[in-house]
C-alpha cells in the first residue's frame, strides 16, 4: 500500500487525539494532599455545622465583619468534636489549651522518629468558630505538612480561606509531652514553633502559676531574673513592679496621664507605698532608697514601658513545677520558663519563696535562679536607665 504524505500525517493526528482525550495527567503529591485535606475539613465543619449555625456570636465593635464564639459555645463544638474522635484544642476560659487525643500525636512521633511510615493529623478551634487543620506525612523520608484554614461564610456554610503544603523544617516532642513543630522561618514578629501541649496542665500547680507567678513575667521587669531575697535584695528593681502589682492589688490596669499623654513620671509617694511595700518585708529607708525616692517631689520615678526601653526577648512564660510547703510557713515554688521561639520548655529555671498572710494577701519573700540553658536569660535592662536625664526643672501634672 502507498501511503502519501497527507495520510500519514492525517493518522498521526488521529493517533495524538485518541491519545491525548485518554492520557490524563498526574496529579502531584501536594495537589492530591490538599484536596484529601480540603475534603476532610469539610467532614469536620460538618459534624458541628448545627452547633455553629445556633450558635450565640459576638459581633467585632472594631470589625463588623469579624464573629467570634463565647468559650460555652467552643466548649460545646470541641466536646462534639472529641466524641467524634478527632484529635482537636481544647481550650478553657482559664486554664491552658492543650490537644484531645494527644496521645495519637504521641505516637505518631515515636514511629516517625523509629523511621516508620505514620501520619497524624490535630485541628485548632478558632474563636470565630472557624478551625485550622494540621496533617503531617512522610513524603520520601522526610516529614511533611498541610495546613488549611476554614471558615464560616453570612450562610452558615463552610470556606477553605487558605491552603498550604511545606516540608517539616523541624520537630520534636519533649518529656513534658510538648510539641514543637516548625514549619516556618520565624523572626521577631512570629513564633518559630508551633506549640501544642498534648496532655493537659495540672491545674492546681496552674493555679499558684496565675496568682503568683504570671501577673508578674519576666517583661519590663526582674523580680524573676536575679538573686534576692529577704535582708539582701541585690539588683531587684521595684519601680519597675509598680503597675503590675498595681493591678494584682487593684484588679484595674494603671492609666496615669501627664498632659493628656501616657508617659513616664512620678508615682506619688502614698501611693507607691501604698502598692508595692505591701508584698515585701522592708524597711521604709531602704525601699526609699533603692526605689529613688525623691523627696522634694515626695514621689518615686517610673515609666511606663515603651518601645524605647523595652528590649526585645521572645515571649517567655513561667510554668510551676513544684510547690514545696516549708516549715516556717512559706512556700517555694519551682518554675520553669518555656520559650517556644527557642524550642524549650526549659529556657531557665528559678524557685521563688511567698509568705501567705490574712485574707489572701502575701509577701514575695525569695526568688533563686537555679538553672539556666544555652540561650541564656531574659534581658535585665532597668526602665529608668538615668533618671537624671529627664528634665529636672520640668513640673509634671499626673492625673491619677
Amino acid at each position: 500500500m502507498h501511503w502519501n504524505r497527507k495520510g500519514i500525517l492525517f493518522c498521526l493526528f488521529v493517533v495524538f487525539l485518541l491519545t491525548g482525550c485518554t492520557a490524563k495527567k498526574e496529579k502531584t503529591i501536594e495537589e492530591l494532599r490538599l484536596e484529601e485535606g480540603e475534603a476532610r475539613c469539610m467532614e469536620i465543619a460538618a459534624t458541628y455545622a448545627d452547633l455553629y449555625e445556633k450558635a450565640e456570636k459576638i459581633q467585632d465593635k472594631e470589625d463588623t465583619t469579624q464573629q467570634t464564639l463565647p468559650q460555652k459555645e467552643l466548649d460545646r463544638i470541641e466536646n462534639r468534636l472529641m466524641e467524634q474522635d478527632f484529635a482537636v484544642t481544647d481550650s478553657d476560659a482559664v486554664y491552658p489549651t492543650y490537644l484531645a487525643h494527644g496521645e495519637r500525636l504521641l505516637l505518631w512521633g515515636k514511629k516517625t522518629k523509629a523511621g516508620q511510615p505514620a501520619e497524624a493529623e490535630m485541628i485548632f478551634l478558632r474563636e470565630t468558630g472557624g478551625f485550622y487543620r494540621y496533617a503531617f506525612f512522610p513524603v520520601n523520608g522526610e516529614v511533611f505538612c498541610t495546613l488549611l484554614s476554614v471558615e464560616w461564610n453570612e450562610n452558615n456554610t463552610p470556606k477553605v480561606t487558605e491552603s498550604s503544603y511545606r516540608p517539616v523544617l523541624d520537630w520534636y516532642i519533649t518529656e513534658k509531652e510538648n510539641l514543637y513543630i516548625q514549619i516556618y522561618e520565624g523572626d521577631s514578629h512570629f513564633e518559630k514553633y508551633i506549640f501544642m501541649p498534648l496532655q493537659p496542665a495540672n491545674k492546681e500547680l496552674y493555679d499558684w502559676n496565675r496568682t503568683y507567678i504570671l501577673p508578674i513575667g519576666y517583661v519590663g521587669n526582674n523580680l524573676f531574673l536575679c538573686d534576692w531575697k529577704e535582708g539582701d535584695f541585690g539588683n531587684l528593681r521595684f519601680n519597675d513592679i509598680f503597675e503590675l502589682l498595681y493591678y494584682m492589688q487593684k484588679k484595674t490596669y494603671f492609666r496615669p496621664t501627664v498632659n493628656g499623654e501616657v508617659t513616664s513620671t512620678y508615682i506619688p509617694a502614698p501611693l507607691f507605698e501604698e502598692v508595692v511595700l505591701p508584698y515585701f518585708s522592708i524597711s521604709l529607708a531602704e525601699f526609699r532608697e533603692r526605689s529613688l525616692y525623691d523627696g522634694e517631689k515626695d514621689a518615686y520615678p517610673w515609666q511606663e514601658l515603651f518601645s524605647e526601653n523595652i528590649v526585645f526577648f521572645p515571649w517567655t512564660e513561667p510554668v510551676v513545677t513544684d510547690v514545696q510547703k516549708n516549715s516556717d510557713g512559706t512556700i517555694t515554688l519551682t518554675v520553669d520558663a518555656r520559650c517556644i521561639q527557642y524550642g524549650t520548655d526549659r529556657l531557665f529555671t528559678h524557685k521563688v519563696t511567698i509568705r501567705p498572710l490574712t485574707e489572701g494577701r502575701f509577701q514575695y519573700v525569695e526568688n533563686v535562679v537555679t538553672y539556666v540553658g544555652k540561650d541564656g536569660l531574659p534581658p535585665d535592662v532597668p526602665r529608668l536607665v538615668s533618671v537624671q536625664s529627664q528634665n529636672a526643672d520640668e513640673e509634671t501634672d499626673v492625673n491619677l
